[in-house]
C-alpha cells in the first residue's frame, strides 16, 4: 500500500513512464484518470481510485513476474520455489523475487520494475552450483548449469526429449508430460499449431532416444493430418483420445544414451 500512496501522489508531481508503458497495461488506464483535486482530497473518489490502482499494479507486477517464473519452471522440471518476496528499492521502483533450487543448484528469478520510467525487466540472480557462483548470470548460464546437474529421477529418455523440445521451441505452444521413462505425452495449447517441420524433427528425436509419443489431438483438426503423415495412429480403448507412435530406433545405433 505505501507504493500505491506514493504513486498516487507522483501522478500529480510529474509525468510517469508507467502511464504509457505496455508493461503496466492494467495500471496505466487508472493512472491516466486520477480523481479531480488529487487522491487525498476529501471526498468519495480517492479511496476507490487507489484500490483500482492497487489492483492494476498487482496484476501488472505479479503477471509479468509470474510469466518469467513460468518460463523457467517449464524449461527445467523439478525446480522448487523456496522463497517469494517483493521489496521496494525507491519511491517508485522495486523487485519481485523468487529463489529456486534443484539438485545442488540455487538461483533467483527477479522482476525489477520502475514506474518512473515505465520499465519492467526480468533477470536471473545469485546462481550457485557445484563449482559455480555468479551474482548476475545470463539466462543461458542458468540453463547450462541446470542441464549439467540433472537429478537422476529426471535423467530419463522422456525427460531428455522434453528438454530437447523446450530448447528447440521454448515449449510455449505445448503441454508436456514425461508419463514414463520412455513415454512422452504432448498436447497443443488452445489454438496451437505445430511449428513448421516440427513433426519430422520430433519423430527423429524420439527414435534416437527410444521414446514412445502420445499426442492428444482433436479428430479431424490440426495437427491430426500432420501427425498421421509421420506415423502416428489413433490408439484404442481408454487411450482412444491420443494418437501414438512407438519409437523405431536405427538398427545400426539403437537408442542414444
Amino acid at each position: 500500500m505505501p507504493l500505491v500512496l506514493r504513486l498516487a501522489d507522483a501522478v500529480f508531481e510529474a509525468e510517469l513512464g508507467a502511464v504509457r508503458s505496455a508493461a503496466f497495461a492494467r495500471a496505466a488506464p487508472v493512472l491516466r484518470s486520477p480523481p479531480v483535486g488529487g487522491p487525498r482530497k476529501r471526498g468519495l473518489a480517492g479511496p476507490p481510485w487507489r484500490r483500482r490502482l492497487l489492483d492494476g499494479l498487482q496484476g501488472d507486477i505479479w503477471g509479468g513476474f509470474g510469466a518469467a517464473l513460468e518460463t523457467v519452471l517449464r524449461r527445467h522440471p523439478g525446480l522448487e520455489v523456496t522463497e517469494v518476496a517483493v521489496d521496494r528499492s525507491g519511491d517508485l521502483c522495486g523487485r519481485a523475487r523468487a529463489v529456486l533450487t534443484r539438485h545442488g543448484v540455487r538461483f533467483a528469478v527477479a522482476t525489477c520494475f520502475d514506474l518512473q520510467v515505465g520499465s519492467m525487466r526480468h533477470r536471473a540472480e545469485d546462481l550457485v552450483g557445484p563449482g559455480h557462483r555468479v551474482d548476475q548470470p545470463a539466462w543461458a548460464e542458468v540453463d547450462a548449469c541446470l542441464d549439467a546437474h540433472v537429478p537422476p529421477e529426471l535423467d530419463t529418455a522422456s525427460f531428455r526429449l522434453m528438454r530437447r523440445i523446450l530448447q528447440r521451441d521454448g515449449g510455449n505452444g505445448f503441454v508436456l508430460d514425461a508419463y514414463a521413462e520412455d513415454q512422452l505425452v504432448i498436447a497443443c495449447r488452445a489454438g496451437g499449431r505445430l511449428p513448421e517441420e516440427f513433426a519430422d524433427w520430433l519423430v527423429e528425436a524420439a527414435d534416437a532416444l527410444g521414446v514412445t509419443l502420445r499426442f492428444a489431438a482433436d479428430d479431424g483438426g490440426p495437427p491430426v493430418a500432420e501427425l498421421a503423415r509421420v506415423g502416428f495412429a489413433w490408439a484404442e480403448g481408454k487411450e482412444r483420445f491420443f494418437m501414438t507412435r512407438s519409437a523405431v530406433p536405427d538398427p545400426g545405433t539403437g537408442p542414444l544414451p
